[in-house]
């Protein structure tokens, strides 16, 4: 977030993808910077869940997709309230691949 700390994907306006993270961190109870979670970032593909009201196609390869939970990724920015995910580089069946930018 603005902040610099780490947090699971929500629909915001202001959100920088820094990776997706390797494993849970729960710190609800701690302050600020208590642990830390490692990311995958980089050429590779990450399969995302594909939102069903607004569903990314095979349309929208090679273009922006848009944050709308941590795990879902939309083919709209819900006039400019979500933030870019990253790059569509294909959609099957079994989600949305992209390549964070």
């Amino acid at each position: 977030d603005a902040t610099g700390y780490a947090l699971e994907g929500y629909e915001a306006t202001d959100l920088i993808v820094c990776g997706l993270a390797q494993a849970n961190a729960d710190n609800s109870d701690g302050a600020d910077g208590d642990i830390s979670v490692a990311t995958m970032r980089g050429k590779e593909l990450y399969r995302f869940e594909n939102d069903t009201t607004d569903p990314v196609t095979r349309a929208h390869i090679n273009s922006s997709c848009y944050i709308v939970d941590s795990e879902t990724v939309s083919s709209s920015s819900n006039t400019d309230a979500r933030s870019v995910a990253g790059i569509v580089r294909d959609v099957d069946d079994t989600g949305v691949w992209v390549e964070f930018e």
